[in-house]
């Protein structure tokens, strides 16, 4: 009779067996999502589901910002890979790599930490649509291990390890705990900047008011007629209206004749007007002296012959 002798396994050693699948199991699921391959330990929570990008708000975008969400959606479903860089299977970090490089030409670093560093450093209440979103998802360290495209409305499209290529509530508690900053590229801010500063093409209002029309009081005055100076008595008799104003027509050869007022009279001061004395008259008794005076002149007189 032969025995057969099994090696005898104790509880400790079955515990530690599960608590190593335990970790590996977590590492594929919630490892970082950089360049190079790391093992880490997997935080307490999982992430909650999918949203939906439906309530996105794309018409208020702007040019540059719809290619960009519109690249980010394509690559929605697609599969978790590490290192992958296709439709596939892609990382976050490859993830938003290839959007930015598909939609706008712009390249950006292969790292999801490289990725933090690169951007410029804003606040999450800054966050507009084609920022970066960062997260530590490795339990007990701060560094970046994960990375999302902020989409508008509270939402990101990431490449989750559980689920893939999908839209995420940044108010969701799993990433609330682990988020640790954002950041905007510069590039595409300066493109999407010039797009939004960019003067819209609109022709010039014309003033669609009528021409105001001259009233009755402002119309064109009849022509006066015109009378030489000559026919004023003939028009007069012919019965023309007095109201009427004449226009008289003067004679061209008529010499331009100007009225000068005179100018006013400086009354002198009167002076005293002394009288002459009256002459005495010779009385008649005195007549023979004026006969002798009258033959002494006449006998003065030259000699008229």
């Amino acid at each position: 009779m032969h025995c057969r002798i099994f090696p005898v396994i104790s509880l400790k050693s079955v515990l530690k067996m599960v608590a190593s699948v335990t970790v590996v199991i977590g590492t594929l699921s919630l490892g970082a999502c950089s360049s190079s391959k790391q093992v880490s330990k997997t935080a307490t929570h999982r992430p909650s589901k999918p949203a939906s990008v439906k309530d996105i708000d794309i018409a208020s975008m702007t040019k540059t910002e719809k290619s960009l969400v519109k690249e980010a959606t394509a690559w929605l479903g697609t599969p978790y890979k590490y290192g992958g860089n296709t439709r596939s299977g892609v990382d976050c970090s490859g993830l938003v790599y290839h959007v930015f490089l598909n939609a706008l030409d712009i390249k950006l670093p292969r790292n999801s930490r490289k990725q933090h560093e690169f951007c410029r450093k804003i606040s999450k209440k800054d966050l507009a649509t084609g920022d970066l979103v960062f997260f530590a998802t490795t339990r007990g360290s701060k560094k970046v291990s994960h990375v999302g495209l902020y989409v508008g409305d509270g939402k990101m499209i990431h490449a989750s390890t559980s689920r893939g290529v999908v839209c995420q509530n940044l108010s969701d508690d799993y990433y609330t705990r682990t988020f640790v900053g954002a950041g905007r590229v510069d590039s595409f801010a300066s493109i999407n900047k010039s797009k939004k500063s960019k003067p819209s093409k609109q022709k010039p209002q014309q003033d669609a008011s009528p021409a105001p029309q001259p009233s009755v009081d402002e119309a064109t005055p009849s022509p006066v007629p015109t009378v030489h100076i000559d026919d004023i008595d003939k028009v007069l008799k012919a019965g023309q209206p007095q109201s009427e104003p004449v226009k008289v027509d003067e004679p061209k050869d008529a010499p331009a004749t100007t009225t000068t007022e005179p100018a006013p009279r400086v009354q002198e001061p009167l002076t005293p007007v002394r009288t002459a004395e009256p002459v005495p008259q010779a009385s008649p008794d005195n007549a023979d002296d004026g006969d002798d005076a009258r033959s002494a002149v006449l006998r003065n007189l030259p000699d008229l012959r």
